[in-house]
């Protein structure tokens, strides 16, 4: 007798088994015949599945395919690291239905999850069989990892989730590995975290060079602090002693806190924070340190998002421990999400905390005195394991018009701008302030779901229509010579209008192999086009989705010969129009098209 077998279906957007995209998964000939699982078995499989590091759910699984099916989803839950998803049978017997998997990748997981479930019958798993599957699984990892495009970025992950509920169509992009694109076709945006794509040059040269945003900000009459730049890092204590001490030391064009020195009050220490900045930048720049709260403003379409104050980590002591072992508690607090302030990284022993300590007349071998706050760094970064307090609402007016000044003077949608000053309720001519830089990618990530996200979002959607791509429908059991007389028609206009067909697709004179709901996405990727057309089968969309979740005009007969398919296409489409005859669908389809041009 021959062994299982798996299949494996991709389906797109709208179809037949769910509203979105997903996997359709077949396992045949792995159920023994009349019999399933027992309680026994199921035992056996979970035990399994934990020996080599999957939690499947508790659910039964009275079937082995079944238990196969859902033993893949764990591998792709830890995979992927999302939450496991409810794993139900398909239409057809013996197919089950997964959330979205990486085509090059399906197989492989339903191979394995298989090889769990066929294991497990036995009372004692062999230890090769399970060391053999533990390998697969590092490879599976491993191959992940190699996946362009896949997501690490935490602002774009917060971005994608505001798009959602604000019901605005987007994707993670795929020509442009790691991008989130927020609307479709030549109505989409592409963002490089909260950066678009298209934001204006200006304000992101100047934002790449510290001095360069300073002196243009300085033209402006923007208050900032003096600097010195040294091209060495011998020359480095002599500047700091003409600007005073304590200074700030930091590379002159580095990001994201790299190589940046607070508080540095000794020509030794300055010397040792010059090289560590000449090490992430081309020059090196000194200021004096300005001992006042810190915070950061997120300006988005020229007005005030959030304003923030930015605070460094801090033990407590408690009069028997030393710093060490009160900054290894709060760390092992930090990892247990039970820290008692809003941080999110550990504490990291380095030379700034070193700096910081001796500065304080500390070190982490001192036990402070119950009661005395320990400040352990002096860069309040998030990733330093400093932590954010949102303080928008008490913002003086006259700070705040300070802010949006240089959010227009730098022409940035989205920017963060970062400053010090005495108090932020405070008149602007009543204490000093100085604008330290800003930047044109800003971590918005810090407080999800807050309406700055949205409001990011609604620079370039202000609704779902105006960056959605029109799309129309031919449904049609025999589309014989249309979709080619139909692509010629285009091609004279000149149109960015894409046509796809039961199995391919047509765009700018080229033809391309894709099923009828993988060619919408093909479609909504490319930043020419203005419309989709789809000229296809009842038989493509079965076996390939709908692809699109709205369809403007959709043509169809009154019966389309497969079951769910019309069904499918009414729940879908805004306007339903009886199939034209043969020689007129041409006709009527240019004209829909001309329309949304």
């Amino acid at each position: 007798m021959s062994g299982p077998s798996i299949t494996v279906q991709q389906l797109a957007g709208p179809n037949l088994e769910a509203d979105r995209s997903v996997t359709v998964i077949g396992i045949a000939g792995f159920d023994p015949p009349g019999g399933g699982m027992d309680g026994a078995w199921q035992r056996r499989w979970r035990t399994t599945a934990r020996a080599v590091g999957l939690a499947v759910p508790d659910a039964t699984a009275d079937r082995p395919s079944l238990a196969a099916a859902v033993t893949a989803d764990a591998i792709a839950s830890s995979l992927f690291d999302r939450p496991a998803a409810a794993v139900r049978p398909g239409r057809l017997p013996g197919s089950y239905v997964l959330a979205e998997l990486p085509a090059a990748l399906a197989g492989r997981i339903a191979s394995i999850g298989l090889a769990v479930v066929d294991l497990s019958r036995a009372a004692m798993p062999a230890p090769p069989v399970l060391a053999r599957i533990q390998a697969a699984l590092r490879g599976l990892a491993g191959m992940v990892a190699a996946i362009p495009g896949q997501v690490r970025d935490e602002t774009a992950v917060v971005l994608a989730d505001a798009a959602q509920r604000l019901g605005v169509p987007w994707r993670w992009a795929a020509a442009y590995p790691g991008r989130l694109a927020i609307g479709e076709g030549r109505r989409q945006t592409l963002f490089d975290g909260s950066s678009s794509l298209s934001a204006p040059v200006l304000g992101v040269a100047i934002g790449g060079s510290k001095l360069a945003a300073k002196r243009y900000l300085e033209a402006f009459r923007i208050p900032t602090v003096p600097d010195r730049i040294v091209a060495r890092p011998d020359a480095a204590a002599a500047a700091a002693a003409e600007i005073g001490y304590p200074v700030v030391v930091k590379p002159m064009d580095g990001s994201l806190g790299k190589g940046v020195s607070l508080d540095v009050r000794t020509p030794d220490a300055v010397r040792a924070a010059a090289d560590k900045a000449f090490g992430a930048g081309s020059a090196i720049m000194l200021e004096p340190y300005l001992p006042l709260a810190d915070f950061r403003a997120i300006m988005v379409g020229g007005d005030i998002a959030m304003i923030f104050q930015r605070h460094p980590a801090y033990v407590v002591g408690d009069g028997k421990s030393t710093v060490a072992a009160l900054l290894a508690a709060l760390n092992q607090a930090v990892a247990e999400k039970r820290q008692p302030f809003p941080s999110r990284y550990p504490v990291q022993v380095d030379d700034d905390v070193h700096r910081t300590l001796a500065n304080a007349g500390l070190s982490l071998d001192a036990v402070p005195e119950a009661g005395r706050r320990v400040v352990l760094r002096t860069s309040p970064l998030r990733s330093r394991g400093g932590y954010t307090l949102d303080v928008t609402a008490t913002a003086h007016p006259s700070v705040a018009a300070l802010l949006r000044r240089v959010a227009a003077l730098v022409r940035l949608p989205v920017v963060s701008v970062d400053f010090r000053c005495e108090a932020l309720e405070r008149p602007l001519d009543a204490q000093r302030l100085a604008v330290l830089e800003f930047n044109d990618r800003t971590d918005l990530s810090s407080y999800p779901g807050h309406p700055m996200q949205d409001a990011v979002i609604r620079l370039v959607a202000p609704d779902a229509e105006a960056v959605r791509m029109p799309t129309l429908l031919m449904l049609d059991a025999a589309p014989g010579e249309g979709p080619l007389a139909l692509r010629r028609a285009v091609a004279e206009r000149g149109w960015p209008v894409a046509v796809a067909g039961p199995d391919e697709f047509w765009l700018g004179g080229l033809t391309m192999p894709a099923a009828a709901g993988a060619a919408h996405l093909r479609m909504i990727e490319d930043p020419t086009l203005a419309v989709a057309v789809h000229w296809t089968t009842p038989e493509a969309v079965a076996s390939g989705g709908l692809g699109a979740k709205v369809i403007d005009i959709a043509w169809t007969a009154s019966e389309v010969g497969v079951p769910g398919i019309a069904a499918l296409v009414r729940d879908h489409a805004r306007s339903l129009r009886p199939l034209p005859a043969p020689d007129e669908r041409v006709a009527a389809l240019l004209a829909a098209a001309g329309g949304f041009l």
